[in-house]
């Protein structure tokens, strides 16, 4: 079959804008349409391992060190020798190792332990969970006790249709979804779970899982008002907030089917706490997270 001469020369003039656009998405935190600008021009199939090379940053900055790896990878059969594409195998290779001799801080994911070292560092005050591909169907469940059977596609009615009623939770109704704080601090220290935590967790969960079509989630960590320490595993509250949003979510997704497409993860730090800072009680219960259930295309209210 023969290539017209003029697009096999147009090819790459293309390729190199596309990558410009998609790279100027992802500098201002908008991954997801930086890949799906990239899956649309490209047909879902990479070719080409400057446009992997984007791909593997874009999953590196969103935590996704496997995915990250593997772009890098494919890239560096495609073009060996690229030193780029070695330096980015190189971080991962660094970041796991690091992760992992930290036991205090070893989490039930190696993909989560990636993170918290990234987090560490400083270099994330946001993780956004890539989407996964939403079904337009029907979804049946025992909820709170009663049967959601053929929960309504629209907001109002997925929102009116889930029941919460979650062990040491409490529930505000907002027009945007629902708010869920805690009476007690989740963590026992730094991103440690406590072990009546992780039932609530769990518990929350597993309410979700049967509209998990239809909803988003978004989990802001929290920290008390006490300065971290020098030389301390995290670098200040806004990395600690964050990295116990991140344990969050894992701790969810690992009690139910939950993608991780819905989630969005955001550290507060030591600002806008569900608790005053006050008197010890109360920083120790800001030691959790805020979680905002909301309709699928909405946006939640954020302090």
């Amino acid at each position: 079959m023969s290539v017209d001469p003029i697009s096999a020369a147009l090819a790459p003039l293309i390729r190199n804008a596309l990558i410009s656009r998609a790279a100027s998405l992802a500098r201002k935190g908008s991954y997801t349409e930086a890949e799906n600008l990239l899956a649309a021009e490209t047909g879902g199939k990479v070719e080409h391992p400057s446009v992997l090379d984007l791909l593997a940053r874009i999953k590196a900055q969103q935590g996704k060190l496997f995915e990250a790896e593997e772009l890098w990878t494919k890239a560096s059969r495609m073009e060996p020798g690229n030193p780029e594409y070695q330096a980015g195998l190189r971080r991962i290779s660094q970041i796991r190792k690091r992760g992992f001799s930290r036991r205090s801080l070893l989490t039930s994911t190696t993909a989560v332990c990636g993170v918290l070292v990234l987090l560490a560092a400083g270099i994330f005050l946001k993780i956004r969970f890539t989407e996964s591909g939403v079904r337009n169907e029907t979804v049946s469940g025992k909820v709170g006790g009663s049967y959601a059977d053929g929960i309504p596609a629209s907001a109002t009615g997925v929102l009116q249709s889930i029941v919460l009623d979650i062990p040491g939770g409490i529930v505000t109704k907002r027009n945007s979804g629902f708010d869920i704080t805690f009476e007690y601090g989740l963590f026992s220290s730094k991103v440690r779970l406590k072990g009546k935590a992780k039932k609530s967790i769990a518990a929350l969960a597993r309410r979700l899982e049967p509209y998990k079509e239809r909803i988003s989630i978004t989990v802001i960590g929290h920290a008390d008002s006490n300065p971290v320490p020098d030389g301390a595993y995290f670098r200040d509250n806004m990395s600690l907030s964050l990295a116990r949003a991140v344990a969050v979510i894992e701790s969810m997704r690992s009690a139910a089917s939950l993608p991780s497409g819905i989630f969005l993860a955001t550290g507060y730090g030591e600002y806008s706490p569900p608790y005053s800072n006050r008197t010890r009680n109360e920083r120790l219960r800001n030691r959790s997270v805020t979680i905002k259930i909301s309709a699928q295309g909405t946006n939640p209210t954020l302090p």
